[in-house]
């Protein structure tokens, strides 16, 4: 190995993927818990079963590659662990999962480390992944109430602009217990708690567009 690389594998949950010329430019959030952006140099080149390509919303097994102040770590190879292929094969699972993963990387800065984000995220990924579990759009709440109170950035629930119905739901989320939202505190709830993201993050999230529009929701105007 040259001088000044460090290889490292861990278990890693891959949150996206973009294709940049021939390069696959990913972020992935490691066992560790760290959001880690990494690339496959050249994957695009290669067949399919290139080990340096990733798959958004997948876990693998990651070797990497770095060296001290790199931007990202090479890929050397992946190994897919679990495909998580309900998900993909169902528009309103993967419509979640999508946003879960859009959260995580507004709330965990690149290279910073959130301790438990993983075994939180994982959990949600894999509780979408189960053919019983009844699909409902405030599960994207329940996670976006449970990573801004991992990140610190969750208020009192009498600073957020709910319904005393909704307020009450949040404290029995908060006590672990879980009940749904009544439908129209659905999109106020996620509405209050999505502003908090933005002020946390400064930016919005792209993916609850697609959200609403697969459960057939409407923001209010």
């Amino acid at each position: 190995m040259s001088r000044g690389w460090v290889e490292s594998t861990t278990r890693a949950l891959v949150l996206s993927v973009i294709d940049s010329n021939d390069d696959q430019l990913s972020r992935v959030l490691t066992a560790g818990d760290v959001v880690l952006p990494v690339a496959g140099r050249r994957a695009r080149r290669n067949t399919k079963r290139s080990r340096k390509r990733l798959q958004a919303l997948t876990l693998v097994e990651l070797r990497t590659r770095a060296r001290p102040n790199d931007e990202f770590a090479d890929v050397l190879d992946a190994d897919v662990i679990e495909s998580f292929a309900l998900i993909k094969a169902d528009l309103r699972r993967l419509a979640l999962a999508s946003t879960v993963a859009e959260v995580t990387l507004r709330l965990v800065t690149e290279h910073g480390q959130e301790p438990g984000v993983f075994q939180l995220v994982g959990r949600a990924l894999e509780h979408l992944a189960q053919p019983d579990t009844h699909i409902t759009a405030d599960l994207v709440a329940l996670f976006e109430l449970r990573m801004l109170t991992r990140a610190g950035v969750m208020p009192e629930l009498d600073a957020l602009a709910v319904s005393p119905s909704a307020r009450e739901v949040l404290a029995d989320w908060q006590a672990g217990r879980w009940r749904q939202l009544a439908e129209s505190d659905v999109m106020p709830t996620r509405r209050a708690l999505e502003l908090l993201i933005v002020d946390a993050a400064g930016r919005g999230l792209k993916s609850t567009a697609f959200l609403d529009q697969i459960f057939g929701l409407q923001q209010d105007a």
